[in-house]
């Protein structure tokens, strides 16, 4: 719409000079043709000069007019562009702050899933109302990035709940999402390249030294009463001998499953001091036979462990409640070391 008034515009103009070179030639002819009288042989010798100076201010006046039209038409053209161009720096700027806004917004967002061990409803749904919002402004670098940060939250709030793992994972994936972000907001050529290697390199050792230490199998050990200390001493050992991945974290340590995509955790362990129950299974990600084995196996050798009673995402029960070789002979079959409970590979 803009280009076809900007059209039209130049059109008028272009016909308002062709007018007015066109009167100006006509009055030129009519004033040479009406003066030329005073220029025959029989009139007076000071007519000539009268007519000459008559005709040359005609011709000034038509050539001052000319250029006076072009110089307003000039001007003008002049204050359309620059109001344009104004135009254009407030849309631009109104873009920026809402830009601004919005990843504020969704570090905000991430603050408060960083801040609590579980991931709400309200959560997943505030940053999908975040990722549809980005579509309006963000670029694509940004909305890449984004994608790869939602999959991982996704993944977070599978069980809503936030492990110290997944908390690093999280901030290291939004830190390469602030890079691209960086760039997005930059206002010229010289702040939207920068070395974004290094930077990014700069980003995960900060991540790496702003995070909590890890435990050690030691450390963990000395976190549990006499009791426990020996269950999982045996357990650690169980572990190993039949090469169970585990991570260790800054109060417990998860355990994987490496068949599946992404090493899936299949349990979360604490030590007494935690003060809470010693294991966690996650459901949500049990195929149904599965949760049903596994009830059914905590039922028959768990002391009071109501696989029920527990919230939906997870089943909880303590060191007391099994014994550690029916926990490794859980363990085992989670992580898909044994076919059917209380047979190997």
């Amino acid at each position: 719409m803009s280009a076809q008034r900007d059209t039209t515009q130049r059109d008028t103009a272009s016909r308002r000079d062709l007018y007015l070179i066109l009167l100006a030639i006509a009055l030129a002819v009519a004033s040479f043709l009406f003066f030329s009288v005073f220029f025959d042989e029989d009139a007076p010798p000071f007519s000539s000069e009268v007519a000459s100076a008559f005709l040359g201010s005609i011709i000034t006046v038509i050539i001052t007019m000319l250029l006076l039209n072009r110089q307003s038409a000039a001007e003008k053209e002049l204050i359309q562009e620059q109001a344009k161009s104004e135009r254009i720096s407030q849309l631009n700027d109104k873009i920026l702050g809402a830009k601004v806004n919005l990843y504020n917004d969704l570090l905000g967002q991430v603050k408060q899933v960083m801040l609590c061990e579980e991931v709400s409803y309200k959560h997943q749904v505030e940053i999908q109302i975040i990722n549809q919002q980005l579509s309006y402004y963000a670029s694509e670098e940004v909305l890449e990035a984004f994608n790869a940060f939602a999959v991982l939250f996704n993944e977070v709030a599978g069980d809503s709940r936030v492990t110290d793992e997944e908390r690093e994972q999280l901030v290291a994936a939004l830190g390469k999402l602030s890079l691209k972000i960086r760039r997005d907001l930059a206002t010229d050529d010289k702040a939207r390249h920068f070395d974004e290697e290094r930077l990014s390199k700069l980003v995960e050792s900060n991540i790496r030294s702003l995070s909590p230490a890890k435990i050690d199998e030691a450390a963990f050990l000395d976190d549990c009463d006499q009791t426990e200390r020996a269950y999982f001493e045996q357990l650690f050992g169980c572990l190993k001998s039949a090469d169970v991945e585990y991570t260790m974290g800054t109060k417990g340590f998860s355990i994987k499953n490496r068949r599946r995509a992404r090493r899936q955790r299949v349990a979360w362990v604490f030590p007494t001091k935690v003060r809470r129950p010693s294991f966690q299974i996650f459901t949500s990600d049990l195929s149904a036979e599965m949760l049903a084995e596994t009830k059914a196996f905590l039922d028959s050798y768990g002391e009071s462990v109501d696989t029920d009673k527990t919230p939906p995402e997870t089943i909880t029960f303590s060191a007391e409640q099994l014994p550690v070789e029916r926990t490794c002979e859980l363990v085992l079959r989670l992580v898909g070391k044994q076919t059917r409970f209380g047979e190997g590979d």
